[in-house]
C-alpha cells in the first residue's frame, strides 16, 4: 500500500490533528469502560467489535477510493455500517465470548462490501 503524502504543510497539520483526535477518543474510551468496571467479557466484545469494524470496513473504505468522491458511495458506506452495528449488537448480545473464528466474519463482510459497491458503481453500459 502506498499513500501519497499530502503536499500542503496546513493539510499535513490537519490530518496529523484528525488522527491524534481519533486515536485519543478511541483510547479514552477504552480507558473510562475499564475504569467504568465494564466486565471483562463486555469489554473484549466492545475491543473485538471496534478491530472487527476497523478491519471490515478500512478494507472497504481503501479498496473503493475511486469512489470516495461520489455521495452515494457514502450513503452506502453509511448505510452498510448501521447495519453492521445493528447486527453485531444483535449476536454480541446472544454469545457470551468471542473468539479469533470470528475473524473470518470480518474478512467475508469486507469482501462483500467491496463487490458490492463495484456491482453498485459500476458504470452504465451505453445503448448501441
Amino acid at each position: 500500500m502506498h499513500i501519497e503524502p499530502t503536499k500542503k504543510r496546513r493539510h499535513r497539520i490537519r490530518d496529523l490533528v484528525l488522527y491524534l483526535a481519533i486515536s485519543l477518543a478511541v483510547a479514552g474510551t477504552f480507558v473510562a469502560l475499564a475504569l467504568l468496571g465494564m466486565s471483562r467479557d463486555k469489554f473484549l466484545k466492545l475491543d473485538f467489535f471496534f478491530f472487527y469494524t476497523l478491519g471490515a470496513f478500512g478494507f472497504f473504505v481503501e479498496r473503493s477510493k475511486a469512489l470516495l468522491r461520489k455521495p452515494l458511495f457514502w450513503t452506502f458506506l453509511t448505510c452498510s455500517f448501521l447495519l453492521h452495528c445493528g447486527i453485531s449488537w444483535l449476536i454480541f448480545a446472544r454469545v457470551k465470548h468471542v473468539n479469533s473464528d470470528w475473524i473470518a466474519a470480518g474478512v467475508l463482510e469486507a469482501a462483500f462490501l467491496v463487490a458490492a459497491a463495484k456491482r453498485l458503481f459500476r458504470p452504465t453500459p451505453s445503448p448501441q
